[in-house]
């Protein structure tokens, strides 16, 4: 499968914040780690880019919480 996207992490920031978060949303970050990495079009309920160029933040829906 090709890979669309490099996925770059800041710091600890990210591995700080995905070790609070419960297991079922854990997997779901996963995921959609993978899929910004491998799939081309993403729908925009569950990615979207910000002002930067190839900078992309990730929606997670978890019951009534958005992460």
């Amino acid at each position: 499968m090709k890979k669309w996207r490099n996925l770059f992490y800041y710091k600890s920031y990210f591995k700080d914040f995905y070790d609070k978060q419960s297991g079922k949303v854990q997997e779901k970050i996963e995921l959609g780690l993978y899929y910004l990495q491998f799939i081309r079009h993403i729908p925009s309920k569950f990615v979207g880019s910000s002002n930067y160029p190839n900078l992309y933040y990730l929606r997670i829906k978890q019951g009534s919480n958005i992460i």
